[in-house]
C-alpha cells in the first residue's frame, strides 16, 4: 500500500530519507495551512516540530512510500511516545508542475516541551534538506532564532530570581 508522508525536518534530507524510508521517493511538495515551525525539547536535544498557528503555514515535502517503511519511520521518530501521526489532505505541487490533493501523514510531537534550539548535527541535517528541496531556510532559521529567544528569556528570569534570593539574604 502507498503512503503519502510529509516532512518538515530532518526527513527532508534526502539521504537521511533514504536510509530510514528506503522506499521512499519525493512526490512533490507543499504548504502545511496554520501551522508553524518549532524547536522543542531541552537545550541540544531538541527537534523540529509544527504546532498549530492561524495564518502561518510551514514549507513540506512529500514522499511516496510503501507502508513497509513505516515501522522504521515510526522507530526513527519516536512514534507513539514522541511524536504522534497525524493525517490532512494537502495541495501537492509534483516537480512536473502538476498539482493533486493527497491524503498524507506528517508527525506531531505528543508533549508540550520548552522551545529550545537543537543540536549542530541536527541543524546541519535538516538545513540539508531544505537545500535539497529549495525551500526558503527563514522558515528553519527562525525556528532556531525563536527557541535561542525563549532559553534566553528562561536565564533572564532565573538571573534575576537568584538575585532577589541574595538581596533578601542581606
Amino acid at each position: 500500500m502507498k503512503l503519502y508522508y510529509l516532512a518538515y525536518g530532518s526527513n527532508l534530507n534526502l539521504d537521511q530519507m533514504e536510509r530510514r524510508a528506503p522506499t521512499a521517493k519525493v512526490y512533490g511538495s507543499g504548504w502545511l495551512p496554520d501551522h508553524q515551525l518549532v524547536m522543542r525539547g531541552i537545550p541540544g536535544r531538541s527537534y523540529l516540530d509544527v504546532i498549530p498557528s492561524p495564518s502561518s503555514k510551514v514549507p513540506v515535502g512529500c514522499f511516496c512510500m510503501e507502508d513497509s517503511d513505516l515501522s522504521s519511520l515510526d522507530e526513527y521518530e519516536g512514534y507513539p511516545d514522541l511524536y504522534k501521526r497525524k493525517t490532512i489532505e494537502l495541495p501537492i505541487h509534483k516537480p512536473d508542475g502538476s498539482v493533486c490533493v493527497l491524503e498524507c501523514f506528517y508527525y506531531q510531537m505528543v508533549t508540550d516541551d520548552d522551545l529550545a534550539p537543537c543540536s549542530k548535527f541536527y541543524f546541519e541535517e535538516c538545513l540539508q534538506g531544505y537545500q535539497d528541496f529549495c525551500f526558503d531556510q527563514t522558515y528553519l532559521a527562525n525556528a532556531y532564532a525563536q527557541a535561542l529567544h525563549s532559553i534566553r528569556q528562561e536565564q533572564d528570569l532565573l538571573k534575576n530570581c537568584i538575585l532577589a534570593m541574595k538581596e533578601k539574604e542581606e
